[in-house]
């Protein structure tokens, strides 16, 4: 079977996917231009609509055989739709797109397009006159197996032109007829694309995605449609709609339209506020030729009387699917069975077949198999019924019934509990989205309520098993485990309202009849009392027992950091307290899920609670009371080595000094390696595994240092070891350096650093910094073409083998060095002491609140009072979910980048990221761009901004006012939308080391 590609809600605007000539159609498509995700190309191009309906003849339309005075009173009927998809349904995910429909009933309002374009899903959608009105749109039927769907708007919101209505005239589609598509497409707002009416009797495209249309036949004719041009009206010289656009096939100028007729029988109900009557009896047809059936064999005699009674007919609808556990397959109905009576009545065509099955509670197939007659009396089943209308939001994720459509694209029963996307909980154990769930832990989900009532017995961080089935890969069965979060996103349970397509929620999905709470109490208890047990962990002989796996996992995207999830290596440097050293490539911030594993057996959860801002550091805590660990006869033990690592080794590590690695490789597994230091250097600003930064670089530029990491000084070995992180120890055990990540460029850092570091943090000493960021410069540059004197030249030489002297690179902005020291300075002295090494710059400030700084500058030396500056040790403690944006204060790296707009007083108001879906996300509000104002109200900072945006009316638009990192200004207008994006604030609270809504 051919292939065409299917994507509600593809990732280019006004996409379509096309396929090579020879193959089956493909989609036209509302394929929106979702950013957020991508639907997968295949070998069609496809425009999906929601229902149409029959239009008796407008009284305003004209006949005339000038196709263009048809197209240009025709026109004004055509409308552009932008639609965001605000939460992921039945395949689809969140983005925005673009598509096409045409004014159907101008009285009511309704407007016509296809499927994909209205979908099910959670939505908001806009239609655009052709003089440039834009009208919002109800989404209020999308047909549940066919490619069409109504949209409803306000007629009175049309202003500045005449509203027309376009008639259907599914009666009117001929062979020969020539025909103009008018729409979107390509994204070009009206595009005007001619062509003859060719076929009226091929079968369905087959798209090969979640979606497919099938029990009807399709109109084609070679007009070269293309994405956006989904839902365009097929027009005839008389100006009626013969067709609804809706696919066509790649390298080739084939396209295929929807018939009207079973639109026109909706449509009517529609205008009467009803739900059209859809059924099935689960059952897939094809219309085979009478040569194909004749071979499956139908008599000669049957086939002379279908010509003779039907003499347009060309063959005979034959079963080509029966779905899994429906009453079909139970009854024995089976592929190449072919139907030659209904209810006792001939039928040929797809029209008859769906009619009969729509209008009753039960059919009678007579059908033809090989050389035998059978008969099956059938009950149909409401269509409505098959399609989700409660969706779960958990953590973030989509989950919700299995439909009738992606029961039939996979061959699956219908009905099931289908993870749709992931979201932050279970995507951050490996569990993908579009899967079918058949238990959480032992209690089966054979449905959404089932699900939810195991869902609801389980805590923030309980550890369970998800058992699982791809939707395409219905016969692998997976078991995976997941750890649960109610920590960082609401639980919600949503439901569609029928009336305007929207979808309510409400928190605690789990409130269905039947929850038992004593019960769940009981489960509580003991999941409790299994908690609060102590795991013991046996070190084995070769084992270092102070290395353990540092997991985090970020839920939302803020500018620090730069992917999902890490892991990493960590360092216990104190047992009874659980403290664990770790870099800042594995916990770039305390937003997020971190846990540490102890002897690879046991996994705790972990705080963060310090994330240092100038060095490559982070500390993490866990609690040491469920831990106890037995050395045994390992190495360890025999060295008198306990669990911890308390102080480092007094043994300073310099060039050429022999040492020995023990770390992690990347399959967490220890591994130990003698090695000889090569060197040990100050690490330049901006210079640090450039390649290996990547996106980082993109957004900050190309004077970013590694992780964060400033002034630091760091050593290099001579073996490039396979590892993900560890320790450099002395002959004793003791640790002479951290082996850290610094974003793919991995490296010693002297523990001496680190320790100092942690104390002061544990002691409750205030981070004080000159906030600048430093390089070196060689003596002998820095003597002929800076100015400095033979007398610091000699100082500097016997004082330091490194022979170089520092100098300011970057200042950071707002703190108190900003307006006294100046890139370019060289820093002779601090208070009088000359200043060697980063580290004596840092020793220098640590403790006083203001310097005297000896720099030279201009060829001249000068000195100057330099107040100190204290930093945070917790980096972005809040962040600002708005209209579907992550707002952010800047954090300090890209302080130091001078990239901050004026008035910001060192902080500003940074959007850091978007959600597709979203109103930021469908507006074009840029991420990494800075908030100066929001409706002409200035946001210096996030209590600004919260207080300004708190105020704001829902639906409506408000100006934003942006600053990109280059200082270039612009404005755009966001539409408010609280049902699907309300705003929500997140807190960093530090005496209990852990984030909070406010």
């Amino acid at each position: 079977m051919k292939k065409l590609f299917c994507g509600p809600q593809a990732s280019s605007a006004a996409a379509s996917t096309k396929v090579n000539a020879d193959e089956a159609p493909a989609l036209n498509g509302a394929m929106a231009s979702s950013s957020a995700s991508a639907t997968p190309r295949g070998s069609l191009r496809k425009s999906l609509a929601r229902m149409s309906s029959a239009v008796s003849v407008s009284s305003n339309m004209i006949t005339n055989p000038n196709f263009e005075e048809t197209v240009n009173r025709a026109i004004l009927g055509v409308v552009v739709l932008n639609m965001t998809y605000t939460r992921p349904y039945e395949g689809g995910q969140r983005g925005s797109g673009g598509a096409t429909g045409f004014v159907v009933d101008k009285k009511r309002g309704i407007i016509l397009t296809n499927r994909h374009v209205v979908t099910g899903a959670p939505m908001r959608a806009f239609a655009t006159f052709q003089s440039k009105e834009e009208v919002e749109l109800e989404p209020i039927y999308s047909d549940p197996i066919h490619d069409f769907g109504f949209f409803r708007f306000d007629p009175s919101k049309v202003q500045y032109q005449e509203l027309i209505e376009i008639p259907l005239a599914p009666e009117r589609a001929k062979v020969g007829t020539d025909i103009r598509v008018c729409g979107n497409d390509n994204g070009e707002k009206l595009a005007i694309l001619s062509g003859t009416l060719a076929r009226l009797d091929r079968n369905a495209p087959r798209y090969g995605g979640p979606y497919s249309d099938h029990n009807t036949f399709y109109l084609s004719a070679a007009s070269n449609t293309s994405g956006g041009s989904s839902g365009s009206p097929v027009l005839d010289r008389d100006g009626y709609a013969v067709g609804l656009n809706a696919g066509g096939a790649f390298f080739a100028a084939s396209s295929f339209y929807l018939p009207l007729e079973r639109v026109v029988r909706s449509f009517e109900y529609i205008k009467r506020g009803e739900l059209p009557p859809r059924r099935t009896v689960q059952t897939i047809m094809v219309h085979k030729s009478f040569v194909e059936v004749e071979r499956l064999g139908l008599p000669d005699t049957e086939q002379a009387t279908f010509r003779k009674k039907f003499p347009k007919s060309s063959g005979l609808l034959t079963v080509d699917e029966v779905i899994p556990e429906s009453q079909a397959e139970s009854l024995g109905i089976k592929p190449g069975d072919i139907l030659v009576k209904m209810n006792g009545k001939r039928i040929w065509d797809f029209v008859s077949f769906e009619d009969m099955i729509d209008s009753s509670d039960s059919v009678t197939l007579s059908m033809r198999r090989g050389v035998e007659d059978i008969e099956f009396t059938l009950d149909t089943e409401s269509l409505h019924d098959m399609m989700p209308t409660q969706l779960l939001e958990l953590s973030n994720g989509a989950v919700h019934t299995l439909s009738y459509m992606q029961a039939v694209s996979s061959h699956r029963p219908v009905g099931g509990v289908v993870i749709n996307t992931p979201g932050y909980m279970f995507n951050r154990s490996g569990i993908p989205g579009n899967i079918v769930l058949k238990a959480v832990g032992d209690q089966p989900t054979p449905d959404i309520q089932s699900f939810a009532l195991a869902m609801s017995k389980l805590n923030d961080l309980d550890k369970v098993s998800l058992t699982f089935t791809g939707v395409m890969d219905k016969h692998r069965k997976q078991v995976k485990p997941f750890t649960v979060d109610r920590r960082w996103f609401p639980w919600v349970r949503r439901e569609r309202v029928f009336e305007n397509g929207q979808w309510e929620w409400q928190e605690r999905p789990w409130l269905f009849d039947g929850d038992d709470s004593e019960e769940a109490e009981a489960v509580a208890a003991a999941k409790k009392a299994d908690s609060d047990k102590t795991r013991k962990v046996q070190i084995l002989d070769d084992e270092d027992p102070r290395l353990c796996a540092v997991s985090f996992e970020s839920p939302i995207p803020i500018m620090e950091i730069e992917a999902n999830s890490f892991i990493g290596c960590g360092v216990i440097i104190d047992a009874s307290e659980g403290l664990v050293v770790c870099d800042r490539n594995t916990v770039p911030s305390t937003l997020g899920n971190v846990s540490v594993t102890i002897g690879g057996t046991v996994e705790l959860p972990a705080q963060v609670l310090l994330v240092h801002p100038m060095h490559n550091l982070a500390l993490i805590k866990y609690d040491a009371s469920k831990v106890e660990v037995d050395l045994g006869e390992s190495e360890a033990a025999q060295m008198g080595l306990g669990l911890d690592a308390p102080a480092p080794s007094p043994i300073e590590l310099k060039s050429g000094m022999k040492t020995r690695f023990v770390g992690f490789s990347g399959q967490l597994q220890q591994v130990a390696q003698k090695a000889t230091v090569t060197v040990v250097k100050h690490m330049q600003s901006g210079t640090a595994s450039m390649d290996a930064m990547g996106d980082f670089l993109m957004m900050f530029g190309s004077g970013a240092s590694s992780s964060g990491a400033k002034n630091q000084i760091v050593i290099e070995l001579d073996n490039n070891m396979d590892n993900i992180g560890g320790v450099l120890l002395d002959d004793d055990g003791l640790v002479q350096a951290f082996w850290f990540d610094f974003w793919g460029w991995k490296t010693g850092v002297p523990a001496s650093i680190i320790y100092d570091a942690v104390n002061r943090f544990r002691e409750g000493e205030p981070l004080r910094t000159l906030a600048a960021e430093l390089g070196t410069l060689h003596l002998s540059k820095a003597a002929s073409a800076m100015g400095l004197s033979d007398e610091w030249v000699a100082e500097f030489s016997a004082s330091s083998k490194n022979r170089h002297v520092l100098s300011v690179s970057t200042v950071l902005i707002g703190s108190n060095s900003e307006k006294v020291l100046q890139p370019g300075d060289i820093i002779l002295a601090i208070d009088d002491k000359p200043m060697i090494d980063y580290r004596a710059v840092e020793q220098a400030t640590a403790d006083k609140d203001e310097v005297k700084v000896t720099v030279l500058r201009d060829l001249a030396e000068e000195v100057l009072t330099v107040p100190t500056t204290v930093l945070p040790y917790s980096g972005t403690d809040r962040v600002i979910l708005w209209a579907g944006a992550i707002m952010q204060q800047a954090p300090l790296d890209l302080a130091f980048r001078g990239f901050l707009p004026e008035g910001s007083e060192g902080k500003g108001v940074l959007c850091s990221g978007l959600y597709g879906g979203s109103p930021a996300h469908q507006y074009h509000l840029r991420s990494h761009v800075f908030i100066n104002a929001i409706n002409e109200s200035e946001t210096p900072d996030l209590d600004a901004f919260a207080e300004v945006v708190s105020g704001l009316p829902d639906g409506e638009f408000v100006r934003v006012h942006t600053t990109t990192l280059e200082g270039i200004q612009d404005v755009s207008t966001v539409k408010l939308d609280d049902l699907y994006w309300e705003l929500r604030q997140l807190r960093y609270d530090e005496d209990s080391n852990d984030w909070e809504y406010v």
